[in-house]
């Protein structure tokens, strides 16, 4: 005899079949349908579609809907609406893992020069604007102790 587990269908009776296939669609699940088409109104929409279930639950109460949070989470989720949410931005700017040759350590944290001009030490850092990330290079004369 088989497991139950094995078995990979049911059996059922033609009768009890045909009163399955003529069941009208019950109340619940009309709604559930209703609720999702409305997610999915809410998620093309093109300042909504960051919405994760939270905010789109709020939506949903403003547009008229009774539903808890948990279901509108459990909605989305079987229906694939996921929240467009991008990462952010994360500068990586040392890359260790190469073989290029490394520019050599010249001041050797000795921050000292005889004259003007012979030890400049700088540093780059990023900008987010509108317009892009600008690139900030700030260089200072160890000697003078002043940017140029």
């Amino acid at each position: 005899m088989a497991n139950v587990s094995d078995v990979s269908c049911v059996l059922v009776s033609r009768s009890g079949y045909d009163a399955w296939q003529r069941r009208p669609v019950s109340a619940q699940e009309q709604q559930r349908t209703k609720v999702i088409s409305e997610l999915h109104r809410i998620h093309d929409d093109r300042d909504l579609h960051v919405y994760g279930s939270p905010r789109t639950y709020r939506e949903l109460l403003k547009r008229g809907y009774k539903i808890c949070e948990n279901t509108v989470a459990k909605l989305m989720n079987s229906a694939g609406i996921r929240s467009s949410t991008s990462k952010k931005f994360r500068v990586n700017t040392t890359d260790s893992n190469h073989s290029r040759s490394v520019a050599q350590n010249v001041p050797y944290r000795d921050f000292t020069a005889a004259g003007p001009g012979q030890k400049l030490v700088s540093d780059l850092t990023y900008i987010r604007t509108d317009a892009g990330f600008l690139y900030l290079v700030c260089m200072i004369d160890v000697n003078l102790g002043y940017s140029r």
